[in-house]
């Protein structure tokens, strides 16, 4: 395995989604987006209308870009 596929390997392990195995609650669900928009949230009645709040937000978020470029040659 090359290291460019270590590192892809590794970064796709590192993204965390927890859903809960609730299917009902009295008082809705909240999707919490702390890493997206500075640790808010958002509250919606049903378990579907909070995924498809997560799948939104997942799909507008701009990933973090890491690079490895070539230093300038010192003068």
């Amino acid at each position: 395995m090359s290291i460019e596929r270590r590192i892809r390997k590794l970064a796709a392990r590192k993204v965390r989604i927890k859903i809960t195995e609730r299917i009902r609650s009295k008082t809705g669900f909240r999707v919490h987006l702390d890493d997206i928009d500075d640790g808010s949230f958002i509250d919606v009645p049903t378990k579907a209308q909070a995924l498809q709040v997560l799948l939104a937000k997942l799909r507008c978020y701009q990933p973090h870009l890491l690079s490895i470029t070539v230093r300038p040659k010192q003068k």
